[in-house]
Parts: structure tokens; C-alpha cells; sequence
């Protein structure tokens, strides 16, 4: 052996050591969320959320740090962005099953200590939203340029929240009188007044949740209004991006909608898609008034003079449409069902535990004036009996809400192997409940015109034939009570004794023969 080669081999050994310590402190997230689901595989109690920070670093030492009963200092709120930047990296699954929604904000305002790192969920109204930069540095640090407080008014004790928040919807930015709905899923820290008349709690969440049930200020949508009511977080717009393909930022809104549109039905949507059309039809025509010569203003609001909406914004405006309600009418080409049931290793995906969704369908409707190019609406259901295939041709009507401009791969009836680029095709997304068919509805009407007419040409060969049969009926007993007993013969006679007469005088052909021979033949 070499000299030195002990400490070279030794030290490659610390090295090894040293570099796989750091691998498993780099990724202690995804070996929690491993252990964490084979705990919950096994039993049905919550994860303590507490734990699982302690474990990352964020113990009882680091809870300290933040003093009770004050404001929150800069440096506090440093720490809480910290904290923030670290719940994060948290998926959406995993904090659903740790956050406690027993715990009512007023409970915590008697004992903050106690529930201080955990993990809790609940609604209120925001009233005030600030937006705060950070330095360069700190920036830098903790991925984020800027940072909101939220006053947020709890629905039940009338307790204040002060909610540190790397996102809030930009629709509230600069609203003076704001008073919209929302939920918090985030971290309690602690109370920051002593004061019990204006008890405060400071949370720290990764997004505050928006659920808008009426037009206001802070929303102008009437659509969005609707998408509210279904219980759709109208906040996750914003991380939406158009011309590309879906991203991972994307995908919590796209089952959120979809979940949402299955609590109303199609024909519902469409209704309110209707009233949708006053709202759409408006901005447009404001659009016109100070433009005229606008093209694609007026060719929207010629549609809307029809009662029709266009799809032209849909392809040339499509980052003012998103989560805008259209109804369209035209033809499906298309429709294929994509599994999303399970995971490439067979296990029941986050979408099928939360939503209980394990599949929808892509459909690609062409419009009288989409120009040939699809518009793709993403469903959960089909009418009983509707076709699925590449080729397909189905009228149907079809309400949804404009999700984005996409980015895909056009599919075909069987899977490729090779994605070409030439392939890649751009459509407008939009996610409702289902179509209406139209040949179904026209089916049945014409089924039902067919039965009449028949039943009527029955009903009408039915009364001809009664009407003969009567007439005949009426003959008969007319011929046995009249015409039968005049010509009857008497009883014991036969028609050998019977003398008829004609009632006029028989011909004397021997006179008129004597009138001849004495006149002579006629000349001719």
C-alpha cells in the first residue's frame, strides 16, 4: 500500500459521508411525505403537523422567536417569510390532511400558546390588504419580491387576523372599501394584542383563498361571481399563463374547476352563461365607443345583437377571458376520456382522494365561426349514449368557463410514439359540466312527431271504416224493413203465380205491321 493512501481513502470516505448527509437534509421533504402516507395508510389518525416542523428545523427554540401580546417586529416578520418559504414546498395533499379545522380562531385567542405552530383552516372576510417589497437580498433569499398583510375579519367571533401571504388576487390591489369572502389554511404564530375587545392572531399562510358571490369593486365579473358560488378559489387565476402548455402552478386550479362545475348541471350553466352575455357584450361595446374602427369588437358585438357570444376573444384576447362564462353552439369532431384515477405505479392519485374525480373528457368543438379551429372544452360527464373517438360528428351546446389559451399536442385516435412539433396546436381551454346534445333533443322530437302522425292516420282509418260499417248497417235495415216487404212474396204463392204489371200498355206489333204495308217502305 502506497503511503498515504489510508488518509486519501479515509477522507473520500468523509466525503461520501459528508455529501449523502447533506442529500438526505436537501431532501427530508419528500422522506416526510413517504413516511407520512404510510402512516396514514395504516391509520386513520392526523398527522401532527408540529412535528413535522420540528423535524425541519422549526422547534420549540424557533417558535420562541416570536413574542406574544406585541406587534410584529422586522425581524419577526423575517422569520415568518421563513417559515412561509418553507410551507411552500408543501403539496396541497399533504397540508389538506394535517390542517385542523376543529379549532375556531376565538379558541385561539384564549390560548395562543397552545396552538401556536399548528396548522388550522378558516373563513372570514378580508377588509385590508398592503403590499410590502422586499430588499434585494432577502428577496433573493426567499424566492419572493414582495409580501401582503390581510386584516381578515373571522365569520365567527368577529376575530381580527393579520395574514402574512406571498399572494393575494390582483384584483384587490388598490380597493379602498374591501369586503370579500375568503379561507386561510396557514400557521398560527401568535397573538399580537393583549388587548380583549381587539383581540389579533398572526398567521402565516401560502395563499388566502377568494370566493366571490356578487359583483363588487374588488370583483367586476359577474362569471367569476358564479365560479365563487361553486365553491371555486377565484385566487388561483392569477398563476395562469397563456400560449402554453399547462404547468404545475396550473394544475390546482384546473381540478379545482372542474370539481366546481359539478355541482351545477349544463343546462343551469347555460342559463347563466345568458346572463353572462349582458356583462361580455358591454365591455365590448365601451371597447367600440372609443374605437370604432375596432374590428374585433364589432364583430363581438354583431354576435351579441344575435344573442350569441363569439369566439373570436378567445383566440385573440384570451388574457382578459380567463374565468369568463361563454355557451357555444357547434359541432364535436372529437372526444376522448383521460384517466386520471391513478398514478403510473397504480396507486389512487391526490386528484381521486380530493375531488374524488378518476377521470374527464376532451372534447373539440367546431364553431360557425371558429374558422376551422377547435375550441376545447375539458368535462366530466356525457349524455347517455354520446360517441367517443377521433372522428366523431355530434351537435351539441355547450356552456364553460375559459380556463386558458393552450399550448398541446393535438391527439389523434391512437397514441404516437413521436410528438412531432408540427403538431403542436393552439386552442382555447374552457372546463364545464357537459354538453347538451342537440341530435338527442332533435331525436326525440322527431320520435314523437312520428308517433302522432301515425296514431292520427290510425284514428282517421278507424273512422272510415266505422263510417262504412254504419252506412252499410243502415242500408241493410233499410232494404229488411221497406224495400223487403213490398216484394215479398205471399205466403204459398210462387213466382210462377204471380202477375206483375209494368204500368204501361203492351206494344201491338200486328197493327203497327199493317201501318207498314200500307205506307210502304221508307225511303232511306
Amino acid at each position: 500500500m502506497r503511503p498515504g493512501h489510508g488518509d486519501l481513502s479515509r477522507q473520500c470516505l468523509l466525503f461520501l459521508v459528508s455529501c449523502w448527509r447533506r442529500l438526505l437534509f436537501c431532501s427530508w421533504f419528500p422522506l416526510l411525505l413517504l413516511f407520512s402516507s404510510a402512516s396514514a395508510g395504516g391509520r386513520e389518525t392526523q398527522s401532527d403537523f408540529r412535528e413535522i416542523l420540528a423535524l425541519a428545523g422549526w422547534d420549540e427554540a424557533a417558535s420562541a422567536q416570536f413574542t406574544p401580546s406585541v406587534p410584529l417586529s422586522e425581524a419577526e416578520t423575517l422569520h415568518a417569510l421563513k417559515l412561509l418559504h418553507r410551507l411552500r414546498s408543501f403539496d396541497i395533499l399533504s397540508l389538506e390532511r394535517w390542517t385542523r379545522q376543529d379549532i375556531q380562531p376565538g379558541e385561539l385567542i384564549n390560548h395562543p400558546q397552545a396552538y401556536q405552530m399548528e396548522l388550522i383552516w378558516y373563513a372570514g372576510r378580508v377588509v385590508h390588504v398592503e403590499q410590502v417589497r422586499l430588499r434585494e437580498h432577502d428577496a433573493a433569499r426567499l424566492e419572493m419580491t414582495e409580501y401582503y398583510l390581510c386584516d381578515i375579519i373571522t365569520d365567527k367571533g368577529n376575530v381580527l387576523t393579520e395574514v402574512i401571504t406571498g399572494k393575494v388576487p390582483r384584483a384587490w390591489l388598490g380597493v379602498e372599501n374591501l369586503d370579500e369572502p375568503v379561507a386561510v389554511r396557514g400557521i398560527v404564530l401568535k397573538c399580537s394584542s393583549d388587548n380583549p375587545t381587539t383581540p389579533q392572531l398572526v398567521v402565516v399562510a401560502p395563499h388566502v383563498a377568494w370566493f366571490p358571490a356578487a359583483v363588487s369593486s374588488a370583483n367586476p365579473s359577474f362569471a367569476q361571481a358564479v365560479l365563487g358560488s361553486l365553491g371555486f378559489d377565484v385566487g388561483l387565476l392569477r398563476d395562469i399563463r397563456n400560449s402554453q402548455a399547462i404547468r404545475g402552478e396550473e394544475r390546482e386550479a384546473f381540478y379545482q374547476m372542474l370539481f366546481a362545475v359539478s355541482h351545477v348541471g349544463p343546462q343551469q350553466l347555460i342559463r347563466f352563461a345568458e346572463r353572462n352575455l349582458h356583462w361580455f357584450a358591454k365591455r365590448w361595446e365601451e371597447k367600440l365607443e372609443d374605437d370604432p374602427h375596432d374590428r374585433l369588437a364589432q364583430a363581438i358585438v354583431r354576435q351579441a345583437e344575435q344573442e350569441r357570444f363569439s369566439v373570436a376573444p378567445l383566440f385573440n384576447d384570451a388574457d382578459s377571458q380567463i374565468g369568463n362564462l361563454f355557451v357555444l353552439d357547434g359541432v364535436v369532431r372529437r372526444a376522448v376520456r383521460i384517466e386520471v384515477g391513478s398514478t403510473e405505479s397504480g396507486q389512487l392519485s391526490d386528484i381521486a382522494r380530493r375531488f374524488e374525480i378518476d377521470h374527464y373528457f376532451e372534447l373539440d368543438l367546431f364553431t360557425e365561426d371558429s374558422q376551422n379551429h377547435p375550441v376545447v372544452f375539458c368535462v366530466l360527464d356525457l349524455p347517455s349514449g354520446f360517441p367517443v373517438g377521433a372522428r366523431i360528428h355530434e351537435p351539441v351546446r355547450m356552456a364553460g368557463f375559459y380556463f386558458k389559451s393552450w399550448l398541446h399536442h393535438a391527439r389523434e385516435g391512437k397514441k404516437t410514439e413521436q410528438k412531432s412539433a408540427s403538431r403542436r396546436q393552439l386552442a382555447p381551454l374552457l372546463i364545464g359540466p357537459g354538453p347538451v346534445w342537440i341530435t338527442d333533443a332533435v331525436g326525440q322530437e322527431s320520435v314523437m312527431s312520428s308517433l302522432i302522425a301515425g296514431g292520427m292516420v290510425v284514428l282517421a282509418f278507424v273512422g272510415v271504416w266505422v263510417a262504412v260499417w254504419w252506412l252499410g248497417r243502415s242500408d241493410r235495415e233499410f232494404h229488411r224493413r221497406a224495400i223487403a216487404t213490398q216484394y215479398a212474396i205471399p205466403q204459398g204463392e210462387s213466382l210462377d203465380d204471380l202477375v206483375v204489371s209494368s204500368g204501361v200498355d203492351t206494344p201491338d206489333f200486328l197493327s203497327w205491321q199493317d201501318e207498314v204495308e200500307e205506307e210502304g217502305p221508307h225511303s232511306p
